[in-house]
């Protein structure tokens, strides 16, 4: 239930992105540490969940990249390319 809890809030906030872009205004980040490799292995065992009939794999050879992003707006872009690439 949590996981749909935040996938809602996530919806919420994407669609004010949308109304603040349309109207002209920047979209506000909130960058904060986040390692890039935990972050999308997380959503590849979330897509994993729902891609039946796609193989969805995902390996890191380097060090994990730590950087100062915004996790919420990198979790939906990703998440977005994922869904993408399980569709077509």
């Amino acid at each position: 239930f949590e996981h749909l809890t935040e996938r809602v809030i996530d919806l919420v906030e994407e669609l004010g992105d949308h109304a603040r872009v349309a109207a002209g205004h920047a979209i506000e980040l909130r960058p904060e540490p986040a390692v890039l490799a935990a972050l999308v292995a997380d959503l590849v065992e979330e897509t994993r969940e729902s891609a039946t009939g796609h193989e969805v794999v995902f390996a890191v050879e380097e060090a994990p990249l730590v950087g100062a992003w915004d996790p919420r707006r990198l979790r939906r872009v990703v998440a977005n390319l994922l869904g993408n690439a399980v569709k077509y």
